[in-house]
């Protein structure tokens, strides 16, 4: 069985008894690739190395059956090195608090020893499915996809920039996107396009020439200004078009009569059907309003009309995004080529992150943004050995690695996941306990543990 990026359907069986973990190879390896881990540190170690979907995880890891914990102790580091990974607990049948002390801690489900093997396969594929799901809309499920037209993003910033590109895409009013460079302007403007109405119609970026000959082959389409900070007289041309469509003195021929195309039997004025998407560096005024005059170019243009504006984040303020992001790419330059890469070990197999590398990744501050990502994951992936990418191989020093500890990291994906299920809920603790896939108990446990007061989320949309 495959995933979408064509890497085998993986399971970890984590279980201190050699007959449990005998059984279980036998009756799941002619559907999964299985792995097999006796103690924590053999699991972390084999879960690093071979990446599973799924990890079946006995609670009781050193001999003590329905005593031990060590299994809920580990439980939080396999879900830090993926956040898609599906974690199914073992529990005796007369031990149902660690098992739902598990789920608090985002285990996917549990199944009571004796095994029942039909039972087990229908809540693996089940779990399967749901990883599917979460690969496109992002761990949590709801809300606004964490993917959309091949941007991934999880981070509240990226889910409201997903949001605002929808509802710019249903509108025919222009864009203007505001980040750095490499933060993914292009790619957003293009995502707009094709979610749009225009989607059969042209995609246009403005590079040399006149805006004129932009605007003739944008017909009908989407026009991209990947810089309106370098238009100069032209873009008050192309105030004057986005208003009303009147021309300059010059006509069609220079650079600032950027409204219209000579045409028709009184050689009159008429303006190319062209949605406009514009870049800009710097972001429109602050408080809320429309920009002000006398400032900047693109704060000019957003006077003369309404825009939507849409800010991107720079990659160093969506810190939660950034294994996410690399391991995704990893997962395409591997399905790019097609064949085993050093680094990965198996064909068709993205590599594993250590958590040194996860915590460089999120230490780094990124000032090339997404393309200083995408090279530094090739070249990981081009050059690293063992099956795991570390610091060395994405060429971050080990200095670079924050003061944060892992379970501080743990802790704020913790608290971000409840207040994005509290606000999406409007304030519904059951509602927001569902969508992140806990208890009612546990969330109030979590809402008390992070001080969140569910009425602050009442009637917030």
């Amino acid at each position: 069985m495959k995933t979408r990026s064509n890497e085998v359907k993986r399971i970890l069986v984590v279980d201190d008894d050699a007959a449990i973990r005998t059984q279980l190879r036998w009756a799941l390896s002619g559907e999964y690739d299985v792995s097999l881990a006796t103690t924590p540190s053999e699991a972390l170690e084999t879960a690093e190395r071979e990446r599973p979907g799924l990890v079946t995880l006995d609670l009781s890891l050193l001999g003590n059956p329905g005593e031990g914990e060590e299994g809920l102790e580990i439980l939080p580091a396999l879900k830090a090195m993926d956040p898609f990974i599906k974690v199914v607990v073992v529990t005796a049948s007369d031990n149902m608090s660690r098992a739902s002390r598990a789920l608090s801690l985002g285990a996917f489900d549990y199944y009571v020893k004796p095994v029942d093997l039909d039972e087990l396969r229908i809540l693996i594929a089940r779990a399967f499915k749901v990883q599917e799901i979460e690969r496109y809309r992002g761990p949590g499920g709801g809300g606004e996809p964490a993917v959309l037209g091949g941007m991934v993003g999880e981070c509240e910033a990226m889910r409201t920039v997903f949001a605002q590109a929808r509802r710019a895409a249903e509108s025919t009013a222009p864009v203007l996107i505001v980040g750095e460079p490499g933060t993914g302007r292009e790619t957003l403007a293009s995502v707009i396009h094709h979610l749009s109405s225009r989607a059969g119609g042209p995609f246009e970026v403005a590079v040399g020439g006149t805006l004129n000959e932009a605007l003739v082959r944008a017909a009908g389409g989407t026009l991209l200004l990947s810089d309106v900070s370098t238009l100069d007289d032209a873009g008050d041309g192309l105030r004057r078009y986005l208003i009303d469509g009147v021309t300059g003195e010059e006509g069609v021929t220079g650079t600032e009569g950027v409204a219209g195309i000579e045409g028709g039997a009184d050689d009159a004025l008429i303006r190319p059907d062209v949605r406009i998407i514009m870049c800009a560096d710097s972001a429109p005024a602050a408080g809320g309003g429309r920009p002000g005059r006398g400032r900047s170019r693109a704060e000019r243009l957003c006077d003369a009309v309404d825009c939507h504006v849409i800010p991107l984040p720079p990659l160093r303020e969506r810190e939660r995004d950034v294994v996410l992001l690399a391991s995704e790419f990893a997962r395409r330059i591997v399905g790019e080529r097609g064949a085993s890469d050093r680094a990965g070990g198996r064909k068709g197999t993205a590599p594993a992150f250590t958590r040194a590398s996860v915590r460089a990744l999120m230490a780094y501050d990124w000032p090339g943004n997404i393309p200083e990502l995408i090279n530094r994951v090739r070249h990981a992936l081009a050059t690293g050995r063992g099956g795991k990418v570390t610091p060395d191989d994405l060429g971050l020093s080990a200095e670079a690695l924050s003061d944060r500890t892992l379970g501080e990291a743990r802790s704020e994906l913790e608290r971000d996941m409840v207040t994005d299920a509290m606000r999406r809920s409007a304030g519904n603790v059951s509602r927001a306990a569902r969508a992140i896939g806990v208890s009612r108990p546990t969330m109030y446990d979590l809402l008390r543990k992070f001080g969140v007061d569910p009425a602050e989320y009442k009637d917030v949309t």
